[in-house]
């Protein structure tokens, strides 16, 4: 037997956990690999890497997508979701808009335009947007929850309150979060 291999034997319990962990660890660190394919549409190419959770690579491809089809709400919807991904929440914010100027009635992008303003701290017009979400689509669940962090956000616990009574019946683990951060807000 080498002398590699007696030293490892003899390693520890605790080391060999550490060493089978970090390897673990190091694996589920390693970003998919994602494949364009030539004349491929690029919202086609962008879902692909929005898909595998790189945002970065993603947003140019929505991009040329809504420049291609400057009318196709979903391309600057996506556009808006890999920007709040990145942190870029007022370029989110002009994406939303323009997902919800070509197509108003779009709940999704009304809460995530909710969330972008609520991320830049502007809580009125997130309420606004979380708001509309709801009125387009009354079960919207996430619309609820948000709305509700948002009124927490600006001390309004009563209100809050009302939307966790509706959140209860729509989705009672969501429900259960938004009565942590009210329990929670001074």
């Amino acid at each position: 037997m080498s002398n590699k291999i007696r030293t490892f034997l003899n390693l520890s319990p605790a080391v060999l956990f550490f060493l089978v962990c970090s390897f673990a660890s190091a694996k589920e660190q390693v970003k998919p690999r994602v494949t364009v394919s030539p004349g491929e549409a690029p919202f086609v190419s962008g879902m692909k890497f929005f898909d595998a959770a790189l945002f970065e690579q993603a947003r140019p491809y929505f991009e040329k997508a809504a420049k291609k089809d400057p009318k196709n709400p979903e391309a600057f919807f996506f556009t808006g979701l890999c920007y709040g991904k990145l942190g870029r929440h007022s370029e989110a914010i002009e994406s939303f808009k323009k997902a919800i100027s070509l197509k108003p009635d779009y709940a999704l992008a009304h809460n995530n335009l909710g969330l972008a303003y609520g991320n830049l701290g502007r809580h009125k017009e997130a309420i606004e947007e979380f708001r509309k979400a709801i009125s387009l689509n009354p079960d919207y669940a996430s619309a609820h929850l948000n709305l509700g962090m948002a009124y927490v956000a600006l001390g309004k616990k009563d209100s809050a309150q009302g939307e966790y009574k509706i959140l209860k019946t729509l989705n009672p683990q969501q429900a259960d979060a938004l009565l942590k951060e009210i329990n929670q807000a001074k």
